[in-house]
């Protein structure tokens, strides 16, 4: 499968509804070639929000599509709504995914495979890309990944926006104004300190093997000894692996579990949230039992469940 001729999504740009709508639920897979043009589409989608039909329903080209255009803008602006959304909104296509799905509404497959294409070259570049909020005082905001202590960027991953629930704020993802950030998780490394009358010659600093996902954003692990029950009891304290083994134990025999037992290098539990998406549901759904910092649950929590590292991981396997 190819990705349409005349109709290339834009992935790393924010899109308002009309851009969603038109690149995720409008199959022009068998279309004819005078059918396949962005201009073109932009002004059905538009008018269709809108409810001026009469191109839609009146041209003889589009007589297929009419039925599920409506049905897709009408369950498009539903969601917007009950979301908090304004008509002009615009936010990343994962988010957009996001919102159709919990609308009922299935991308097309030729939307995927370009999705799923445009994500692996995002990998092969060794770029880490991340998400971003702009808060009210125009500053870029989004949490520090802390996993081993290795990473150093800040921001959400794409696996976060699709599945992350926070009760606050209120709506969330559809609640921020987001941007996409690319860059690379490795610090520069320091110039040795120098005396004021001698000059040591730079230490050298091997190269580092580029990242290969996007979503994890985690540099090379270092072989290091794993370290005990004793040592993580010692470091997060009794009372939070106990918490953990209880809410853990209970979580995976529920019917749909966030868990799968059998866990990769000895784990207990295998997971396909990211760290930071685990520890946001757990808290959620035991919220009396894991009442600790984020921080000290994900300390913890690798001791008992494996969670995706270098590749997409937990991203929807729909998606890449």
């Amino acid at each position: 499968m190819q990705v349409i001729s005349g109709m290339n999504p834009t992935w790393g740009k924010n899109w308002n509804r009309v851009e969603a709508t038109m690149w995720l639920l409008v199959d022009l897979t068998h279309a004819e070639p005078e059918l396949k043009h962005e201009s073109l589409w932009r002004t059905v989608v538009s008018d269709t929000f809108e409810g001026t039909l009469g191109r839609l329903t009146q041209g003889r080209q589009f007589g297929r599509y009419a039925d599920d255009l409506q049905t897709a803008t009408r369950g498009v602006s539903a969601r917007m709504s009950a979301v908090g959304l304004r008509d002009a909104a615009t936010l990343p296509p994962i988010v957009w995914i996001r919102l159709m799905q919990e609308a009922n509404l299935a991308p097309v497959g030729s939307a995927l495979y370009s999705f799923r294409q445009w994500r692996k070259r995002e990998r092969n570049s060794g770029n880490a890309v991340r998400y971003v909020y702009i808060d009210a005082h125009g500053k870029r905001k989004g949490p520090r990944l802390d996993r081993d202590g290795l990473s150093k960027l800040r921001g959400y991953s794409a696996d976060d926006l699709l599945k992350l629930t926070k009760e606050k704020p209120h709506h969330w993802p559809y609640c921020r104004e987001w941007v996409r950030v690319v860059g690379s998780p490795e610090k520069p490394a320091k110039e040795p300190a120098t005396s004021k009358h001698t000059r040591m010659p730079a230490k050298k600093v091997s190269p580092v093997a580029p990242l290969t996902s996007d979503d994890d954003a985690v540099a090379p692990k270092r072989k290091t000894r794993r370290r005990s029950r004793k040592d993580m009891v010692r470091a997060c304290g009794a009372h939070v692996f106990d918490a953990l083994e209880q809410s853990l134990a209970k979580e995976v025999s529920r019917k749909k579990s966030l868990l799968v037992a059998g866990g990769r290098n000895r784990r207990a539990y295998n997971c396909d949230l990211s760290l930071n998406a685990l520890v946001a549901a757990l808290k959620a759904k035991y919220a009396k039992q894991l009442n600790y910092k984020d921080s000290t649950l994900k300390s913890a929590l690798p001791h008992f469940v494996s969670c995706p590292r270098g590749r997409p991981g937990g991203i929807d396997p729909l998606l890449g």
